[in-house]
């Protein structure tokens, strides 16, 4: 179990489902690991998340202790998922041998193979807010989150100047 949580295929989504307080972390996560940033909420209740991930085809989780219950729930029933991995909490005590914790996987020092980003790589799936039918993930690589940025450094993006000059 712990050999296919840290090593995966690029084509293999896994979420970091944490609280919006560690969205550094979650961000940090992901660029090292070249995954995608997937947002949900966490107050989505178990269908939804269920819903959306297999969607997205999550196959693996990083989440904290507040929100392992749902992950607990909604993992085994994805097709294909390998486990969660739970952040802050020394013995998560899995029920079924899907849930590690990351202390241990540190303390362990496992060798991990994470997949190398490219441009053309999907960097972030947020959800559409679904005002026309369920939410749909939208996929943006990173190459469209470069363009963006440079898109709005352009002189005639700034709208307005600040008070400071």
């Amino acid at each position: 179990m712990v050999k296919s949580v840290l090593n995966y295929a690029k084509s293999e989504l896994c979420v970091v489902f944490m609280k919006t307080s560690f969205a550094k972390t979650r961000q940090h996560f992901n660029t090292k690991t070249g995954q995608v940033n997937f947002l949900t909420h966490r107050f989505f209740c178990a269908e939804e998340i269920k819903r959306q991930f297999m969607s997205a085809g999550v196959r693996a989780s990083v989440t904290i202790p507040q929100l392992l219950p749902v992950m607990t729930q909604v993992g085994p029933t994805l097709p294909d998922y390998k486990g969660t991995i739970v952040v802050g909490e020394e013995d998560p005590r899995p029920v079924d041998g899907t849930v590690l914790s990351f202390q241990r996987l540190l303390s362990e020092s496992l060798p991990a193979d994470f997949p190398k980003a490219s441009p053309g790589d999907v960097a972030i799936l947020p959800y559409s807010s679904g005002t026309t039918g369920l939410p749909k993930g939208v996929k943006l690589s990173h190459r469209n989150l470069v363009a963006n940025l440079q898109q709005m450094e352009h002189p005639d993006m700034k709208l307005y100047e600040s008070a400071s000059g």
